[in-house]
């Protein structure tokens, strides 16, 4: 019998997952979020592409400090768009409307059999009394 492979985490998942580590960290470089992350260099590539484009981040620059507090080199640090934080927080949305869903439909079913208990007392009730 085949070994099972394990499954990728879905590109959806995966994008998901790069938002709550922006949204978790005040500001970021791509490589602190791709080495915590664990990405791969090809979605590395993809992240940076985006990043540089400001499609996902907004990019910002600053300066190294030396020891003694000289400037010793310019990077880039981002901060999650406006536009990102909103399909996060649709995302958290949709996760919270699930849970309430599946807890309603709980409470609706258990509310289904009492009913039906409550019914099928009644008329042994109403035979047996009768």
């Amino acid at each position: 019998m085949a070994k099972k492979q394990p499954t990728l985490p879905t590109l959806t998942s995966r994008y998901i997952e790069i938002l709550e580590y922006a949204d978790s960290h005040t500001v970021f470089t791509i490589n602190q979020m791709a080495k915590d992350l664990h990405l791969d260099t090809v979605f590395k590539e993809i992240i940076m592409k985006k990043a540089d484009l400001n499609v996902m981040f907004q990019q910002h620059h600053g300066e190294h400090l030396s020891n003694n507090g000289e400037p010793a080199g310019v990077y880039k640090y981002y901060q999650l768009s406006k536009d990102e934080c909103f399909q996060l927080l649709e995302y958290r949305e949709l996760q919270e409307a699930r849970a309430s869903s599946l807890t309603a439909t709980r409470y609706a079913t258990a509310a289904l059999v009492v009913s039906i208990c409550a019914l099928f007392f009644d008329i042994i009730w109403t035979w047996y009394c009768n």
